[in-house]
């Protein structure tokens, strides 16, 4: 069983509203960085920015996630509200991290279709 299933059965949710909780999280972090002067929408809809995030987020919050409660993983089983509460703290993370090159190099490509 991969992390994210796991997470998944341990915070109670489907895989489809994992994927949407994973998106949200990403749009949370774009809001962030738009203040890069990148308009939301262009942050949100780049597909290389997404696919570094999803990268981040496999790293920074399901495998650390699962790396640092493995030992009460099967101690409080069927206990999804424990889980999701803890589980909904790790994507805060990510807040810190960001692609400067690739931040950049969307802001050259607007400047150029501009």
């Amino acid at each position: 069983m991969t992390n994210q299933n796991t997470i998944i059965k341990l915070i109670g949710t489907d895989q489809d509203m994992y994927t949407d909780l994973v998106f949200k999280c990403y749009i949370d972090w774009c809001m962030l960085y738009s203040a890069f002067n990148i308009p939301l929408k262009v942050l949100v809809n780049n597909e290389s920015l997404f696919n570094w995030y999803l990268k981040q987020f496999k790293a920074y919050v399901e495998d650390a996630f699962i790396e640092e409660n493995k030992e009460y993983i099967d101690i409080v089983d069927n206990n999804t509200k424990i889980f999701w509460d803890l589980f909904k703290t790790y994507p805060a993370a990510i807040e810190n991290c960001y692609p400067r090159v690739l931040l950049n190099m969307i802001k050259d490509t607007l400047k150029q279709s501009a």
